[in-house]
C-alpha cells in the first residue's frame, strides 16, 4: 500500500480480522518497518557503543603518539641544534620526524592488520563468522597513517623552531 494510506489500511484490517474472528487474541498489531526495528534496535544500540569504544581508542593512540613524538624531539634537542647550526632547513626537521613517525605507524598497521586477519582467519573456521573485507583494512590503515603523520606535525613543527644556540646549551 501507499505509505500515506498505511494508518487507514491497518485501522481496517484490525477490525476486519476482529469482526470475521472475534475469539482470536490480536496483540501486537506493528508494520513490518516497526517489527524490523524492534529486532535490530540492540544490533544498532551495539553499533553505536562499538563506535564510540573505537572512536576513544583512536583518541587515545593519537595522544600515545603525540607524546611520544615530543619525547623524541626532548631527547634530540642538541642533535637538531646541531644539524640547524650545519645548515639544516626547518623543512628538513620537519620530515625527520614525520618520517621517523611514519615508519613507526606504518609497522603499528602492518602488525595491527596481519593480527587481525589472522584472528579473523580462526573466527571464520571456527565460529563461521563473516570474511573481513579487505577495504575495510585499507580504510582503517589510511585513517590510521594520517592520524599518525597529524600527531607528529606539531611536535616537529616545534622541533624546527629550536634555535641552533639554544639548543646546543641544552644538555
Amino acid at each position: 500500500t501507499a505509505p500515506e494510506k498505511r494508518e487507514t489500511i491497518m485501522k481496517n484490517t484490525e477490525a476486519a480480522l476482529f469482526d470475521a474472528y472475534p475469539n482470536r487474541v490480536l496483540s501486537n498489531f506493528r508494520t513490518l518497518e516497526e517489527r524490523i526495528e524492534a529486532t535490530y534496535r540492540r544490533d544498532h544500540a551495539m553499533v553505536k557503543i562499538l563506535a564510540t569504544v573505537i572512536a576513544i581508542l583512536s583518541l587515545i593512540t593519537l595522544m600515545g603518539s603525540v607524546g611520544l613524538t615530543v619525547f623524541w624531539v626532548n631527547q634530540r634537542r642538541k642533535q637538531i641544534g646541531i644539524r640547524r647550526a650545519l645548515g639544516a632547513t626547518k623543512s628538513a626537521i620537519v620530515r625527520y620526524f614525520l618520517v621517523e613517525n611514519l615508519l613507526v605507524t606504518g609497522i603499528g598497521i602492518l602488525l595491527g592488520s596481519g593480527l587481525g586477519l589472522g584472528f579473523n582467519v580462526l573466527l571464520v573456521h571456527h565460529y563461521e563468522q563473516q570474511a573481513l573485507q579487505l577495504s575495510y583494512l585499507i580504510w582503517c590503515g589510511t585513517v590510521f597513517l594520517l592520524l599518525g603523520l597529524l600527531a607528529a606535525l606539531l611536535p616537529a613543527l616545534r622541533a624546527a623552531d629550536f634555535p641552533p644556540a639554544l639548543a646546543t646549551r641544552s644538555v
